[in-house]
Parts: C-alpha cells; sequence; structure tokens
C-alpha cells in the first residue's frame, strides 16, 4: 500500500516539477538577446527574356491545345495547321542560321587571342541572325491571329500572357523560383 502511495505522489509530481522546469528555460532563453542577422544580399533580376523563346506556342505541335484553348473550328484548326507548319519549313534555315551565329559568338567569345573587331563582328552575324528569326515567328503570329475571332484573339493574348509571365517585370519568376519579385531592392533573402 505504501509503495502505491509512494508512486502516485512520484506521478502527480513530477509532471508539477518538468512543468516548471520548461517555464524557467523558457524565462532564461527569453532574457538572452538574439545575435544580429546578417545584412540581406540583393539578388539581380532574373531570368532575362529568351526573346525567341517567348514565341515557342505557335508550332504545329501546340495546335491541339490551341484548338481547345481558342475553341477552334474544324475550318480555323486546318488553317492554323497548315499556316504553323509552314511557318515551320519556312524557319528551318533561319534557326539553323541562328544557331550556328550563336555558337560562333561563343567560340569566339572563349578564344583567348580574340579581337574587338572579330568579337563585334560575330555578335552583329548572331544578332542579325536572331532579328530575322523573331520577325519571322511574328509574322507567323499575325498570320495565326489573322484566322482569328474578336474573342479568340483576347484568349489567345491572354494564353500568350500566362505562357510568357515567366519573363514578365510582374515578379512571377526570378532566379528559377516562383514568386520572386524582380527588384534587386524586393529580392533579398529572408534568414
Amino acid at each position: 500500500m505504501l509503495k502505491r502511495v509512494i508512486l502516485v505522489a512520484l506521478l502527480c509530481v513530477l509532471p508539477v516539477v518538468f512543468a516548471a522546469v520548461v517555464v524557467a528555460e523558457e524565462a532564461a532563453a527569453s532574457n538572452v538577446e538574439e545575435p544580429a542577422k546578417p545584412a540581406p544580399v540583393a539578388r539581380p533580376p532574373s531570368p532575362y527574356p529568351c526573346v525567341s523563346g517567348t514565341m515557342r506556342l505557335l508550332q504545329p505541335h501546340t495546335v491541339s491545345m490551341l484548338a481547345v484553348r481558342l475553341k477552334l473550328t474544324d475550318q480555323q484548326k486546318t488553317e492554323v495547321t497548315n499556316l504553323l507548319t509552314k511557318a515551320q519549313e519556312d524557319m528551318a534555315g533561319k534557326i539553323d542560321t541562328q544557331r550556328k551565329t550563336a555558337t560562333g559568338f561563343v567560340l569566339a567569345l572563349a578564344k583567348e587571342d580574340v579581337t574587338a573587331a572579330a568579337l563585334e563582328s560575330a555578335a552583329d552575324k548572331a544578332m542579325k541572325a536572331e532579328t530575322e528569326l523573331f520577325r519571322a515567328k511574328i509574322k507567323t503570329l499575325f498570320a495565326v491571329k489573322s484566322k482569328l475571332t474578336l474573342e479568340q484573339n483576347k484568349e489567345l493574348a491572354l494564353l500568350l500572357k500566362l505562357y510568357t509571365k515567366a519573363w514578365q517585370p510582374s515578379g512571377m519568376r526570378t532566379g528559377g523560383l516562383p514568386g520572386r519579385p524582380t527588384t534587386p531592392e524586393a529580392n533579398t533573402e529572408k534568414n
């Protein structure tokens, strides 16, 4: 019987002792000053827009998605498919030229003995090829838009906005992380 009384007393007293210890530790911890946090590190806004990549939506393999999103008629779907297929064939040479000139620029940049004139020439060729390719893509976009109704063009604009949101200055994405602001002042590490 005495053992039982001692056991019950211990079981009643132990939780009170533990609670007192926890309260004392919390009080001691609250009196200690927290160390200063390091200054936030500003990051430059990125990624920079990939001009060519923003138009990837307009390719033959996207027609089925466009047909659903834009509610294309069968005739419109056929016309858009034909436009995008022909545009892809027409742009094949421009894409090849753009890749070769961009590679030429990168190779020139990596040369130990490259001159400023040679590098500028390679850059000019790469930019000219990129511009020609982009103009062809713009022409394709407006050819597709000419086949759409006003409502479908509004939906296409919304679709393009959503598709390119990562590159818009809305702060949707920087550095590969969703939701980060694009201004260096706002884009800081939080510790």
